[in-house]
């Protein structure tokens, strides 16, 4: 049973969405937290995200929190905001830092996202910056999957996700779901955990 819940990453974590105006209780990790609530009314739920986070960012200031809040489950999602400036050798680098630091509390479920591919929505005139930045998550994302393996992580693939790209389940920004498609990436979440033998009921879309 899971009674403690801590949420690391970046603003996909937080909950930020139409232009980085937070809005209450709407991001992934409220929504899985309420899922959780319906089977521990008890659940002590820390959420550490902070937007614009970078994995660097996440293994300095949110890990060493980890420790002390005794977490049965921890979700991660961070690395958007490294797509664009971060060497991929010292992401691989930090992120498995990162995963080796959360496995070190043996208790813990560690469930990973890999990054959302919003690139396509941008427009035409884009199209060379765009597939740039596809292939950038793609790489990105193959570090995560890997890294996830390597740690016993359970992965949440969002890249090929379509329902989370679909324009209509971002927000006004084009970069942060709205409020359905904080819904959906619980959803994503909820499905993972139960297939790992967890009997979360999953959320209206």
């Amino acid at each position: 049973m899971i009674k403690s819940y801590v949420a690391l990453g970046d603003s996909l974590t937080q909950g930020i969405s139409d232009w980085g105006r937070g809005q209450a209780n709407i991001g992934f990790a409220d929504v899985l937290a309420n899922l959780l609530r319906a089977n521990e009314p008890g659940l002590r739920y820390t959420n550490l995200g902070v937007g614009g986070a970078r994995v660097a960012d996440v293994l300095r200031s949110q890990l060493p929190q980890v420790a002390a809040l005794a977490p049965d489950l921890v979700t991660l999602a961070v690395g958007a905001n490294d797509i664009q400036g971060t060497a991929l050798g010292l992401f691989a680098q930090d992120y498995g830092q990162l995963l080796g630091g959360l496995r070190a509390n043996q208790r813990s479920t560690i469930v990973v996202a890999t990054v959302p591919n919003f690139a396509h929505l941008l427009p035409p005139q884009f199209a060379t910056y765009r597939e740039a930045v596809q292939e950038r998550v793609r790489a990105f994302n193959r570090i995560i999957v890997e890294t996830a393996a390597a740690h016993e992580a359970l992965v949440v693939d969002l890249q090929d996700r379509p329902e989370v790209q679909d324009p209509r389940n971002v927000s006004a920004d084009g970069v942060h779901p709205n409020a359905r498609g904080y819904r959906i990436m619980a959803h994503a979440f909820a499905e993972t955990l139960n297939s790992a033998g967890f009997a979360l009921s999953l959320p209206t879309i």
